[in-house]
């Protein structure tokens, strides 16, 4: 079965929590040019890789919105499927940028983001410590699968150990903050119903077992550091 390591890659904790935060500090984060960043905020720009992008939603309805978009994938590496676009507050992206921005000691590029925003923007805080509940901060070895993927989120995004291990005991279904639901079927199997409406059928067995190991492994850091 799929080993998990807790292998911090992003340095912050993002407080206070919100899974849309998290979506645009990753998005920031994997652009090389922070001020270049900053500027396509002024700006109400966007950028975009290979598999994935984001920008301000341009459409009248979509105002005040950032629009993002990904392809899906198969275990084999390929796309499938059309690309699936999202809509989250446009507001909630440009604090996230604002509060790297300062992080990073880039005031001024701050200022100028923050003074750009339609709308008061909130307060977010990058704590310098790692977040055992970032997806991002796991690796896996050769046995990784897009099952795994999705039930280590669905554990992450409870973003409390003892609660999920409560639940997982009782076999008590669930949401997260996104939207995405957790059902316990009686045939040993577990139906994820993800962003968008896709489902998901996963093994109750390996949700399991990447609930210990994930806890495991965050201890195990934690005594080391």
């Amino acid at each position: 079965m799929v080993r998990l390591f807790f292998t911090p890659q992003c340095a912050y904790t993002i407080s206070p929590y919100k899974w849309t935060y998290r979506l645009s500090l990753g998005f920031i984060e994997s652009w090389p040019d922070l001020l270049g960043v900053a500027k396509m905020a002024q700006e109400r720009g966007g950028y975009h890789f290979d598999y994935s992008g984001i920008a301000h939603a341009t459409r009248p309805e979509r105002t005040g919105q950032m629009r993002f978009w990904r392809w899906q994938w198969s275990e084999k590496g390929k796309k499938k499927g059309k690309a699936r676009s999202y809509h989250f507050p446009e507001c909630d992206y440009l604090a996230t940028l604002v509060a790297l921005l300062r992080v990073r000691g880039e005031l001024a590029a701050a200022e100028a983001v923050a003074e750009s925003a339609q709308q008061p923007l909130p307060e977010v805080q990058l704590l310098a410590l790692p977040d055992p509940y970032d997806i991002y901060n796991y690796s896996y070895d050769k046995e990784y699968t897009y099952d795994a993927k999705q039930c280590l989120r669905m554990i992450l995004d409870q973003r409390d150990f003892a609660l999920a291990t409560q639940r997982a005991a009782a076999r008590e279904g669930f949401g997260v903050e996104d939207g995405s639901r957790l059902a316990y079927r009686d045939d040993g199997t577990i139906l994820l119903t993800l962003q968008g409406g896709h489902t998901q059928q996963v093994s109750e067995k390996l949700y399991g077992h990447l609930l210990q190991s994930a806890q495991e492994e965050v201890e195990k850091w934690t005594a080391s550091h």
